[in-house]
């Protein structure tokens, strides 16, 4: 059996127009998920927590709202998905921290391990929206 629904009623694009109710709904969905996003992001240096975008970026799409949440620091990716090791230097050493998490001593390695996924962006969603 198949059931259709058929509306005949052009009122209802207006509720997706900007300044309206699903317009609303998504530019406050979308700056509680990127402050999260925000607060979720690994601090080591704060370059990462501050790459983030300040407010997420509305585009239409369809029948409807996207907002984007970037990060803009060179590394973001690589921590947000990890890597797989050993990374190699291309022909000389790599510059490591002695210490875990410390900026120094530092000494030379020929190779690091891989990093394991940090993905601070999906937690954030999962803490914004939890079902």
């Amino acid at each position: 059996m198949v059931t259709r629904v058929t509306i005949y009623d052009s009122g209802i694009d207006l509720v997706f127009a900007p300044g309206q109710d699903v317009w609303r709904f998504m530019v406050a969905l979308g700056s509680e998920h990127l402050n999260a996003a925000v607060a979720f992001a690994p601090a080591r240096s704060g370059h990462l927590k501050a790459a983030h975008y300040p407010v997420p970026i509305m585009t239409p799409h369809r029948r409807g709202w996207r907002y984007t949440i970037r990060n803009d620091a060179e590394y973001s990716e690589y921590v947000h998905r990890g890597t797989v090791g050993p990374i190699m230097a291309n022909g000389g050493y790599l510059w490591v921290p002695t210490y875990r998490g410390s900026g120094w001593p530092r000494h030379l390695a020929r190779s690091v391990a891989g990093q394991t996924a940090n993905p601070w962006i999906d937690k954030a969603w999962d803490f914004v929206n939890p079902f």
